[in-house]
């Protein structure tokens, strides 16, 4: 999946100077004094967003480099030496046009800076989705027949054949609808510190744009464990990804503010070029804990967005069958009943009822308490008891300063409270729900967390591990430990012969493990191994095939093992050989293995 990050200016994965080829392929002599300047730049450049240089180490490298001799290309990034430290990152902002220029959507965002004494609204800059997914609809004359093709052979998903504005196309019946979904997951930085990115990508083009970012670090500290600032960037997704789904441009901002003069103003109430129909939603586990407001995994009763399964019994898979698990699964109806559950809506009718509720509201920040800005008495006449904790809403969107700033008028005003006590599935509504075509179905198993860095890795943890401690490779060594390190070796061995052959006679592109050692895969009563993702998918084959090789030396029980390994094996087959929807035939066939009922 391609990244495009709107704006700013894009990186490409593979830099320049690592694409002019081998030395086998392009000599030195071949290369002109221009093209070296742009590859010894790239170097600099890239060395810098790697964090291998400091700011003032790039513009060092160059301005000596162009007084050498270097381009011109060259010289524009160099600044002279004994200036103080923020002036070379002043002035490579200002060479790569790095920050933020031209018109810039902003989301006021409850945050906590280490500047601020307490909770304070930050103006953070995102773009709008519609823009970046139509700039690239309109720039390709192929994506109306890509988008044609798979439409009509039915290869999308049956949620965008099945999404109410395109069954109601009402006022426009001839608008060209593309399917679109939503990813929220970390994004890399080079510093200590880490972020939450929210994505839009084209399930046409597999495109990815990011649309914002949220600092970790930055979150709200109010006990509400970030949910305010998730809330506000999910509040502005639903008023964007609304819009597009109905295809005319927003007559308002989110906040409901009048536009200001420019671009938005100019095009508000006009039809867009498109519709963007947002199908899916794909995060992993841990995101739609925090971010998308359901029940954490480690909870006892709830763990599970997509059925009822409790801890107690999520293990217990003997009663599965293709087409039907033992537990029952969720619905749309199950989450509007969870949060109604939890859910009390308040008028306050003057100005004498806010005051009553401000005074008793404090910020329950104990890990165990209420999560946020909650009542420490109860409120009878307003059907509120002690714990009810102030919610986030489009009325009241800011629990905070833009709580208290209600008693400004005009009233009466709607807010929102919440009761833990009643929680069962969900721990908020998120508004990407209130979306057209949204729901807890929409949500998309994370394939990279959930297989190739979760199941996946356990097995292959498992397996090597039965291999090593059965000595498959009859290792004559008196210390187990010895013993154990020699068994590791020749694992090794067989694993990188597999890697050559496997080149030689497929010509596949695998993703090598770099090495296997023993520090990597821990000890026998603590074993642990964490390859990457790709590299976890070729060691799966591998370790099938190891298991079947030394089959003779393993007990009895490692049949349950080879037939664990095959099964994973069979499931990869379905999602990345077969067709974008397979046929029942085809996923019952991987269901079992053959020959079994």
């Amino acid at each position: 999946m391609t990244a495009r990050t709107g704006r700013f200016p894009a990186r490409t994965l593979r830099p320049d100077w690592e694409a002019v080829g081998s030395d086998e392929e392009t000599s030195d002599d071949d290369i002109s004094p221009a093209a070296a300047g742009d590859i010894f730049s790239a170097l600099v450049l890239d060395l810098l967003f790697l964090g291998k240089v400091s700011a003032r180490e790039a513009c060092l490298l160059c301005y000596w480099a162009h007084l050498s001799g270097a381009p011109d290309k060259v010289g524009k990034l160099g600044f002279p030496p004994n200036k103080a430290s923020g002036a070379y990152q002043r002035h490579l902002d200002c060479v790569l046009q790095t920050k933020m220029h031209g018109e810039w959507y902003t989301v006021q965002v409850p945050s906590h800076d280490k500047h601020d004494q307490s909770r304070s609204l930050r103006q953070t800059p995102v773009l709008l989705p519609y823009d970046e997914v139509i700039g690239e609809v309109m720039t390709s004359a192929t994506f109306a027949a890509d988008l044609g093709a798979k439409a009509s052979s039915g290869e999308l998903p049956d949620a965008f054949y099945e999404h109410p504005n395109r069954l109601s196309s009402g006022e426009l019946p001839d608008a060209l609808d593309v399917p679109i979904g939503l990813f929220v997951d970390g994004v890399p930085t080079v510093k200590r510190d880490s972020c939450i990115g929210f994505f839009i990508f084209n399930i046409i083009t597999q495109t990815r744009f990011l649309i914002a970012v949220l600092r970790k670090r930055c979150l709200c500290h109010c006990g509400c464990r970030g949910w305010c600032s998730y809330f506000a960037i999910w509040d502005y997704l639903r008023w964007a990804l609304t819009a597009f789904a109905e295809g005319r441009y927003p007559l308002r901002r989110h906040d409901g503010k009048e536009w200001g003069p420019g671009r938005d103003a100019d095009r508000a109430g006009k039809q867009m070029p498109c519709r963007g129909l947002t199908i899916q939603i794909k995060a992993d586990w841990a995101e739609w804990g925090s971010s998308l407001g359901f029940a954490s995994h480690s909870t006892k009763l709830y763990p599970c967005v997509c059925c009822f399964a409790s801890q107690e019994d999520w293990h217990h898979v003997d009663d599965a069958v293709y087409g039907r698990l033992p537990w029952c699964p969720t619905c749309s109806n199950d989450y509007s009943a969870a949060c109604s559950l939890c859910e009390i809506h308040v008028t306050l009718a003057c100005r004498k009822d806010h005051a009553q509720v401000r005074r008793h509201l404090r910020f329950d920040r104990r890990p165990d308490g209420g999560r946020g800005r909650c009542l420490f008495e109860p409120l009878p006449r307003l059907h509120l008891e002690r714990g009810d904790r102030l919610e986030p809403s489009g009325t009241c969107p800011d629990i905070g300063v833009g709580f208290d700033q209600l008693a400004d008028g005009p009233f009466p005003v709607d807010i929102g409270f919440w009761r833990r006590s009643k929680e069962t599935l969900v721990r908020h509504r998120c508004p990407m729900m209130d979306i057209p075509g949204c729901s807890p179905s929409s949500l998309m198993i994370d394939t990279l967390h959930c297989l190739f860095l979760g199941v996946v890795p356990r097995f292959l943890e498992a397996a090597i591990w039965l291999c090593i401690v059965n000595n498959v490779w009859q290792v004559d060594a008196t210390h187990t430990a010895t013993r154990d390190q020699l068994c590791i070796q020749r694992c090794r061995a067989e694993l990188f012969d597999w890697y050559r052959r496997k080149a030689r006679t497929h010509g596949a592109r695998v993703t090598e493990l770099t090495d296997l050692t023993p520090g990597m895969l821990g000890t026998r009563g603590s074993p642990f191994f964490s390859p990457k993702g790709a590299e976890a998918r070729w060691l799966l084959p591998f370790v099938n095939e190891l298991l079947a090789k030394h089959r003779a030396s393993l007990p009895a029980t490692a049949t349950a093992m080879i037939e664990c390994g095959s099964t994973l094996d069979r499931l990869i087959v379905t999602m990345y050989e077969f067709p974008a929807k397979p046929s029942q035939e085809q996923c019952k066939a991987n269901w079992e293995p053959e020959g079994q009922t």
